[in-house]
Order: C-alpha cells, then sequence, then structure tokens
C-alpha cells in the first residue's frame, strides 16, 4: 500500500509541474516538460534511498517555479536571465542540462533535412 501512494504523489507532483508550466511562455514550457519527463523516467526505478531527495528537489522546484510564474508580467517575458534562473531553483547540473537541451531547440530544421541515396535532397513534393 506504501507503494501505491508513493506512486500517486510522484505522479500528482509530475501533473502539478506540468500545470505550472502551462503558465509560462511556450519556449519555457516546453523546456521545463522535457525536462521534468526525462528526470522522472530517468528515476522511475531508482533505488529508495533516492527518493527522498529526489521529491525534495523537485517540490522545491514546483514551489520556485509557480512562484516565478505568477511573478512575471508574461508581455514583456523575453527570455531568462541569471538572476531569474537563480529564483527557479536550478543547481549547476540542472542549469548544464537546460543549456543543452535550449540548444538542441535551437537547430536548425536543416540538420533533418532528408537525401536519396544519391546524396540529393528528398523531393518533398514541393511544386515548381
Amino acid at each position: 500500500m506504501n507503494q501505491l501512494l508513493h506512486k500517486r504523489n510522484v505522479l500528482s507532483l509530475y501533473k502539478k509541474i506540468l500545470k505550472v508550466h502551462e503558465q509560462l511562455p511556450l519556449e519555457f514550457r516546453a523546456m521545463g516538460d522535457m525536462y521534468a519527463r526525462v528526470e522522472f523516467r530517468r528515476h522511475k526505478d531508482c533505488d529508495q534511498e533516492f527518493i527522498p531527495q529526489f521529491m525534495e528537489e523537485w517540490i522545491q522546484y514546483y514551489n520556485n517555479t509557480a512562484a516565478f510564474a505568477e511573478s512575471q508580467d508574461k508581455s514583456n517575458f523575453k527570455g531568462l536571465t541569471e538572476e531569474q534562473v537563480d529564483i527557479i531553483g536550478t543547481n549547476e547540473s540542472q542549469t548544464g542540462q537546460l543549456y543543452e537541451m535550449m540548444q538542441e531547440a535551437q537547430k536548425t530544421k536543416t540538420q533533418f533535412l532528408m537525401v536519396e541515396e544519391d546524396g540529393n535532397p528528398h523531393d518533398s513534393g514541393k511544386k515548381e
């Protein structure tokens, strides 16, 4: 029964995090959702000893992100400053992961350019 309660608590926290991300601009929401999804999946089957720290960190993240989202004027939200990152409560490791995700998200569409076996670009049905 304790395991069922724990699972419910984890899922509830995950849903709360996704809900608070809805208050953020689209770019940050997408990045935050992806980061939370990856981390929760990564720790799905972790050792019991890591669970309390994992939950504490994500509860702190949720509280800080909710406070941050409530304090922002959405029309003036252009990007995160170093001070805002501190407000959200990310540590050095999380900041590095967020930066890597941002770089991936900003890659040009040409990285996915499909080519034929002869090396020419794939004709996706565009009419000239």
